[in-house]
């Protein structure tokens, strides 16, 4: 194919092996010849020559778009995307074997921006920094249900593959081991006070106290002079 090459209007790299774009045009398909399996979000059929193109590169086309519109589904009419296509898109895309994955849809905003935005929850992302990047994909095509559907999604749904991409168990270690410091952290605040034999700082004093008004041993010379130890007497 000759011609100048140019990436799609909404293109990105999400993490290593997974990409998102816009739908493919003629002249990035160069582009994208290394993808393993590209996943449509799209209800629309893909052009004939972008399906051509997708047969002749033995690429494996998800069209998940397509599957959720003969799927029965009782999905509140606030909902931007159904709720078993995010489900779906984040097992996908969270199975290594897919990999490298091209993420797209008519937009590259809309159902991309939302699946991203709910991956992004699933790292444990701060939600100011999910729509952050939400928006600086959309810009003025950025819509409120879509943020508000991301905030809401339930991660209970999802299933983890066994076959995680490496950059997703590395994220969940990190995370791991950031609660286990703070958990760490917060353990000496809790245990101020406390003295090697298990009795705290008061125990001992008190103690002190009752043995300094004991009888004293025999042959013991008591001096009626304050230590500087002691406190005063009441």
């Amino acid at each position: 194919m000759s011609g100048l090459l140019t990436l799609p209007d909404v293109y990105g790299i999400v993490e290593r092996g997974v990409l998102r774009a816009s739908t493919l045009q003629p002249s990035s398909y160069p582009l994208f010849k290394h993808v393993k399996t590209i996943l449509s979000l799209s209800p629309e059929a893909p052009t004939k020559s972008l399906l051509s193109w997708i047969e002749d590169n033995r690429i494996n086309l998800i069209h998940l778009g397509y599957q959720q519109l003969l799927r029965p589904t009782t999905t509140s009419s606030w909902r931007p995307v159904a709720e078993e296509l995010v489900k779906d898109g984040l097992e996908i895309i969270l199975n290594a074997e897919t990999h490298p994955i091209l993420i797209m849809c008519t937009s590259g905003v809309q159902e991309t921006g939302t699946l991203v935005g709910c991956l992004r929850k699933l790292q444990g992302w701060n939600f100011n920094a999910i729509i952050a990047e939400y928006r600086s994909f959309a810009g003025n095509k950025s819509r409120y249900v879509n943020e508000q559907f991301i905030e809401l999604y339930d991660l209970d749904l999802i299933t983890l593959p066994k076959n995680l991409p490496q950059w997703f168990i590395d994220h969940q270690r990190m995370l791991s081991d950031e609660a286990a410091v703070l958990k760490l952290q917060q353990l000496p605040a809790a245990g101020m006070g406390e003295q090697p034999d298990g009795h705290s700082g008061a125990d001992a004093d008190g103690d002190a106290c009752a043995g300094a008004g004991a009888d004293p041993a025999p042959n013991t010379t008591v001096s009626t002079a304050a230590h500087p130890s002691q406190g005063h007497a009441a």
